[in-house]
C-alpha cells in the first residue's frame, strides 16, 4: 500500500463523526497519519477524548479499529520496502 493510499485512509478516519466546537476540538485541521508513531499519538488523543467524555465508547472503538487496520497497512508497507531492498542486494551479488 502506497503512502498516498495510507494518507487517504488517514484523512478518512480523522475522528470523522465527532462534532466538537471551540476549545474542545482535538485538531483544528485533519491529522495526517503517515507513520505508526502518528497513529499511536492519534490513539492517545482519542483515549484522552474518551476520558474527558468528548467522545463515546462506540466512537472510540471505531477509531481504534480503523487505526489498527491503518497500522497494519503501514507495517506491511515498511516490510515490503525492506524486502525489496534485500532482494536488490541479493540480485546484485
Amino acid at each position: 500500500m502506497s503512502l498516498a493510499v495510507v494518507g487517504f485512509v488517514a484523512n478518512i478516519i480523522f475522528l470523522g463523526g465527532i462534532k466538537m466546537s471551540g476549545a474542545n476540538k482535538l485538531y483544528k485541521n485533519k491529522q495526517r497519519l503517515n507513520s505508526i508513531s502518528d497513529v499511536r499519538k492519534y490513539l492517545a488523543r482519542t483515549l484522552n477524548a474518551l476520558d474527558d467524555n468528548r467522545i463515546d465508547g462506540e466512537r472510540a472503538r471505531d477509531v481504534t479499529y480503523v487505526c489498527k487496520t491503518l497500522m497494519k497497512a503501514i507495517e506491511v508497507e515498511q516490510l515490503e520496502s525492506k524486502l525489496d531492498k534485500l532482494l536488490d542486494v541479493v540480485e546484485n551479488k
